[in-house]
């Protein structure tokens, strides 16, 4: 997982794919659609997010990179959350700058 987002202030869509352990994105197995995430910089600049939808993939071949206006972030980790070895789906997080 990447340590850091550079942001370039220009819309889009970032994506941040991760580990599903305890250290990275094991916390989005309780996420649900409205909750907001708060993303802060190296500057200490910050940004809110509100999860529009969550989706279960089957495997990487359905990972596309949403169509959206504005800024989008798009979080991506493996699937089940408690998962013994290389786990066979994906979970997927979309989510919208407030």
């Amino acid at each position: 997982m990447a340590s850091y987002i550079r942001s370039t202030g220009g819309e889009g869509v970032c994506i941040v794919y991760g580990h599903r352990n305890r250290n990275y994105f094991l916390v989005l197995k309780d996420i649900e659609i409205g909750d907001e995430i708060m993303i802060t910089m190296q500057n200490r600049e910050s940004y809110t997010y509100f999860v529009e939808s969550t989706k279960i993939l089957e495997n990487d071949q359905g990972l596309r990179i949403p169509t959206v206006e504005g800024h989008s972030l798009v979080l991506v980790t493996c699937y089940p959350f408690r998962y013994t070895g290389h786990a066979p789906r994906k979970y997927l997080v979309l989510a919208k700058k407030l």
